[in-house]
């Protein structure tokens, strides 16, 4: 990890410009070209290949980085809603066969054992996709066994959530029937979802009006907790830790909220009520005591009512963090109707849900590029 100038100002643009020598603000911006980019490779037809109508199970297998998150955050947030059986594992199992369908994603195009899971399945006439950086073994044991789907956009692993995501997504929906109702994900509208959350992390927009810099400067010299309430933020609040140290070299453990509760007395004693880092002078006031609590708090807009109400729990201390600015890209649309099943009610309210699942899917994946941007400017104010 290299060592930026400390002390940039968040407010100052041409600063943190200058000092993003890695290009990680441009990198930490591109989840939305990402997306567009796996669409565009669908409806050019990369996944023609895949002839499954119904297979008997979905297998993800990633081994680390971005992508354990995505195939974590893909069988979090639809997993009510798939069919068949969807397993996330960290190889091909020795049980899968020609029924199955194989997803194997990475950012190692050397990596041996998803090298050994595309033989295998190919060798067991898996359907099989391969989401890889081109070049290397992986794709050589892909070339006649497998499709393979590299990005068209690339970025070092810690931005790369968001692409992985979408590459998975384009997969299931080749697999017709592989959803309760059919209903899709259009990847374009989240894509100008996650662009205008890019937008308004700009580094030349203030802090007040900047959702990442904002998030930066409230962790900046506090004890920081990432949490979420549900399977899809639980894995949001992971990869962001990951990010936050990866990028900023900033720790940042995530818990599950109720573990988060549960800890609040011993979190929050060793600070004392009237410490306040800012006016805190170690020559006259002595060493200083355990930093201030900062527990970020992700949450979507259907689960914002609930989490407002358990951050009161937290005395203070949350600093809660929403998917609210999508503008002209409403994530509320991002799900295309699906079929409207006539005379129908029990099928089009399933349609209703799976639509709503998949706006939740995308309204994480801004969550996520708000965070890993947060990681960036954490970094770029010398906080580590």
């Amino acid at each position: 990890m290299d060592t930026l100038l400390p002390g940039v100002g968040l407010d100052d643009a041409d600063g943190l410009i200058a000092a993003d020598r890695e290009g990680r603000l441009r990198h930490a911006a591109l989840s939305g070209a990402q997306v567009r980019a796996a669409a565009v490779a669908a409806e050019e037809g990369a996944l023609s290949a895949v002839v499954a109508s119904r297979p008997r199970s979905l297998v993800l297998v990633a081994r680390r980085g971005a992508a354990v998150s995505a195939v974590h955050l893909v069988s979090a947030a639809l997993a009510r809603e798939f069919v068949i059986p969807v397993v996330v594992t960290d190889h091909a199992p020795s049980w899968v066969g020609p029924l199955d369908v194989v997803v194997i994603a990475g950012d190692d195009p050397g990596d041996p054992v998803l090298v050994e899971s595309v033989d295998r399945a190919g060798r067991r006439g898996c359907e099989t996709v391969v989401i890889a950086p081109a070049g290397g073994p992986l794709q050589a044991a892909a070339a006649a066994r497998a499709v393979s789907l590299p990005p068209r956009v690339t970025v070092p692993d810690q931005f790369a959530l968001a692409g992985f995501v979408a590459a998975i997504i384009t997969v299931i929906q080749s697999l017709r029937g592989g959803l309760h109702t059919g209903a899709g994900f259009d990847l374009m509208s989240c894509a100008d979802a996650l662009d205008h959350e890019a937008m308004l992390n700009h580094p030349q927009r203030d802090v007040y009006e900047n959702p990442a810099k904002s998030l930066a400067e409230k962790m900046i010299g506090h004890r920081t907790v990432l949490s979420g309430d549900s399977p899809g933020t639980r894995v949001i609040a992971s990869h962001a830790s990951q990010a936050f140290v990866r990028v900023g070299g900033f720790l940042a453990p995530d818990a599950d909220l109720a573990e988060v509760l549960n800890g609040l007395p011993l979190l929050v004693a060793s600070v004392p009520p009237d410490y306040d880092p800012l006016f805190h002078d170690p020559e006259l006031d002595g060493p200083a005591p355990a930093a201030p609590l900062c527990i970020v708090l992700l949450a979507t807009t259907q689960e914002r009512t609930e989490l407002e109400r358990r951050a009161a729990m937290l005395r203070g201390n949350a600093v809660l963090v929403l998917p609210e600015h999508t503008g002209g890209a409403e994530i509320a649309d991002a799900a295309q109707p699906g079929h409207q099943a006539e005379g129908s009610g029990g099928i089009v309210a399933t349609a209703e849900r799976d639509r709503g699942k998949m706006r939740e899917l995308c309204e994480l994946m801004v969550l996520a590029s708000r965070l890993e941007m947060a990681a960036v400017y954490l970094q770029m104010a010398g906080s580590h």
